[in-house]
């Protein structure tokens, strides 16, 4: 058994071969296109002891990242209104504009806010009433003790 490293036409990628075994083509490992090893003169010569190689990656790197322009990353989104698609000169009223439902959002949020002033108060006012309660009873202790430890 005699391997020679050849390199993939296609990716360049090197792998060995058994030159002693009829093959006329073989699959590259890396890029999995046929590679004929008539026409492909081996690079080297290496013992059968040889460490296999490297399994290519089995996903592709990303992307290379998209270059900055003016300061403002290229994969930020675009903030669009309606009105960008208008033909040049044109005007859109703000009922237009205003997405539907956003009055009623905005009073119900209103709604949500004043019911949370209102519990506010409330909890404050509770408050106070408890502190004048707990006040009171501290007064009428002590009295109550300064009576009976005279």
């Amino acid at each position: 058994m005699t391997l020679s490293q050849f390199n993939c036409p296609h990716c360049s990628g090197p792998f060995q071969v058994d030159t002693s075994l009829p093959t006329l083509q073989v699959a590259c490992p890396h890029c999995r296109q046929p590679v004929a090893l008539a026409s492909e003169p081996p690079v080297s010569e290496s013992p059968v002891s040889a460490p296999p190689m490297a399994e290519p990656p089995l996903f592709a790197p990303p992307p290379p990242a998209q270059p900055q322009i003016a300061g403002i990353p290229a994969n930020r989104p675009q903030i669009r209104s309606p009105a960008d698609l208008l033909p040049p000169g044109a005007s859109v009223s703000r009922d237009e504009v205003e997405p539907q439902g956003a009055r009623e959002h905005d009073a119900i949020t209103d709604a949500l806010r004043s019911r949370q002033a209102l519990a506010d108060d409330r909890a404050s006012r509770k408050f106070v009433k408890n502190m004048i309660v707990w006040v009171c009873c501290t007064i009428v202790l002590v009295s109550i003790l300064a009576y009976f430890l005279r």
